[in-house]
């Protein structure tokens, strides 16, 4: 893990930002002796035009088209940094799902939508350095929306009474609540207008992360723009980048993860635990592969294979009952149906093993 210097992150490149919110993006007729593709529209009222505009607005869905599908689950935290000299933790390790929570504390959202409602189970994530510390209460994966208030009690109650730590308020130097959406409806493919990173559906629906998923597209996405921009074909600039993001074997990838993040939502704390308990005892490569997007779809069957004899009763049950839901349909639909007519000659180069990161 490593954090990033978000204050900083405008400053110096060769990369120009203009502050605003796009307010619109409109297609317009081609222009012969400029090839001038789209007018991109700020709030404030100024205007830019592109041959080809990406757009990199995290979550917001106002100017991309999706397909229709399921609505998306959610990842919700909160966290605290704070000074403690002396703090418990070893500086050079990062806790990364402590989910030993209080069964009996019954007070908090329950998963709303599932059969059998239960409390939405949170685990702590503990990044240490020297005489600070950041701490976070994490919702994995969940239907609702756990509020920032019910994750801050859990918190403090958790380093009050399991771990003996009161924090006291001058001693806080950063607060952090964030909510993710997972999943959900993927961008139809191809369309004039570029997505990538959130915009584009990179986001893991059954971890959340994608920074690192997004950065390691960058490359190959720049260059399919390029051949985009380079072809001529001015109605067709943005169809190489979008095959490099959403190939039929993205797509495969990304159903498996879907249907994973599903299963995940409906367990209760207990099974939860078995679940991560089993994950994490698979061989490094399945595991890492998974968290990191780089788990090839032919490998998902050994994956899945692995869980379903390593795990408990109850897993299996559990396994066996999501593949029979509409989530298990949707990925053996995708398992089967290719999304570009030429994905056999299309090779995906960022597929393989993996460290999470």
């Amino acid at each position: 893990y490593r954090r990033r210097r978000r204050h900083q992150h405008h400053q110096g490149g060769k990369v120009r930002y203009y502050p605003g919110m796009v307010r619109e993006v409109i297609d317009e007729q081609e222009l012969a002796d400029e090839s001038i593709g789209h007018t991109v529209k700020i709030n404030d009222g100024a205007a830019f035009k592109a041959k080809m505009v990406a757009m990199s607005t995290g979550h917001n869905r106002d100017v991309l088209s999706y397909e229709d599908g399921v609505p998306p689950l959610w990842q919700t935290a909160y966290g605290i940094e704070f000074n403690m000299p002396d703090h418990p933790w070893d500086n050079n390790k990062a806790l990364f799902m402590d989910l030993s929570q209080s069964e009996g504390d019954d007070r908090g959202e329950v998963n709303g939508g599932n059969e059998d409602l239960h409390r939405v189970p949170s685990f702590l994530y503990v990044l240490p350095s020297k005489d600070k510390v950041f701490v976070e209460e994490t919702c994995l994966i969940s239907k609702v929306q756990v509020p920032f208030d019910e994750l801050k009690r859990r918190l403090y109650q958790r380093l009050e009474q399991r771990l003996n730590i009161t924090v006291k308020p001058e001693d806080i130097i950063e607060e952090e609540a964030s909510w993710i959406p997972l999943g959900g409806p993927l961008p139809k493919v191809p369309q004039p207008v570029l997505g990538f990173g959130a915009a584009a559906g990179l986001v893991h629906p059954a971890s959340g992360y994608s920074i690192v998923n997004s950065l390691s597209k960058a490359g190959p996405v720049a260059d399919a723009i390029v051949e985009g921009l380079q072809s001529g074909d001015q109605e067709h600039r943005a169809d190489n980048a979008w095959g490099v993001l959403w190939s039929a074997e993205q797509r495969r990838k990304m159903a498996f993860y879907q249907f994973g993040a599903e299963m995940i939502s409906k367990m209760p704390l207990p099974l939860l635990q078995d679940f991560m308990r089993t994950f994490y005892e698979l061989p490094a490569p399945l595991w890492k592969g998974f968290l990191s997007h780089k788990l090839s779809s032919p490998m998902m069957v050994p994956f899945a294979l692995a869980m379903f004899v390593q795990g408990s009763k109850d897993l299996r049950h559990a396994l066996i009952s999501e593949l029979a839901s509409k989530e298990g349909v949707r990925m053996l639909e995708a398992a089967l149906a290719p999304v570009f007519a030429d994905e056999d000659q299309r090779q995906d180069s960022n597929d393989g093993g993996g460290v999470a990161v």
